[in-house]
């Protein structure tokens, strides 16, 4: 209870379900879910968006390769703060404020360029002589995908998207201001415990408790996936 907190009074018996129970029937935990639809539409469009090009660069020359990347990175480097602006911008020319797409959308262009970074990776990985091998056969663009590369980094396509799927989680700026006041996520529903009164200390942890629950299953499923991959 927050009695207990702020008086200092802690105990065992203190323990109560109160504040997850307010939780969980309260707006916050729609915040919880709204991050969890938000951030994983982001990581399927950046997989959707970011293999193609990671594969494009795996074939373009080297120098000029590495001059993409870095270009590709740079938004990644400005402060969120000053995309904001330009992004609230658009998305109200067009309408798109106050639902979960112009977040989706808004995250999608910032994480881009970590995206196609991460499957240049994934991608380079594999031996030159498969990429040679595929030429020669003539295979097309979905034959090479579907019977060759994504057999051989499957795994990491479904590590890559888990990454991606943090970077979005923690989000706050772009759910503040383009979402909604019902499509708030876990980061911009944070300051809400924080009143004028005080903090609301049981229930922000209550919050904190159930909203790592999500990353937390994925993490365990990851794991075990990966166990049972190496002892196949």
């Amino acid at each position: 209870p927050r009695i207990a907190i702020v008086t200092g009074e802690i105990s065992v018996y203190s323990f109560s379900l109160n504040n997850y129970i307010n939780v969980i029937s309260g707006n916050e935990f729609n915040a919880i879910l709204s991050s969890i639809f938000i951030s994983s539409s982001v990581a399927f469009l950046l997989c959707i968006m970011a293999m193609p090009l990671a594969y494009k660069m795996i074939f373009i020359n080297s120098k000029f390769r590495h001059y993409l990347l870095i270009m590709f990175i740079l938004p990644r480097l400005v402060p969120i703060v000053v995309l904001a602006l330009p992004l609230f911008l658009l998305f109200s020319s067009i309408n798109l404020i106050g639902n979960v797409i112009a977040p989706i959308l808004s995250l999608s262009i910032l994480n881009l360029g970590a995206a196609v970074w991460i499957f240049y990776s994934i991608l380079e990985a594999i031996p030159r002589n498969i990429f040679s091998t595929m030429k020669l056969d003539r295979l097309s663009i979905y034959d090479s995908w579907a019977k060759v590369i994504l057999p051989i980094v499957r795994f990491r396509i479904v590590a890559a998207w888990f990454f991606l799927f943090i970077l979005a989680w923690g989000d706050s700026i772009f759910a503040s201001l383009l979402a909604g006041y019902g499509n708030q996520t876990v980061g911009s529903t944070l300051l809400s415990f924080v009143t004028p009164f005080g903090t609301d200390w049981g229930r922000l942890a209550a919050f904190i408790g159930i909203a790592i629950i999500p990353s937390l299953m994925l993490s365990i499923i990851w794991i075990y996936s990966e166990r049972t991959r190496v002892s196949i």
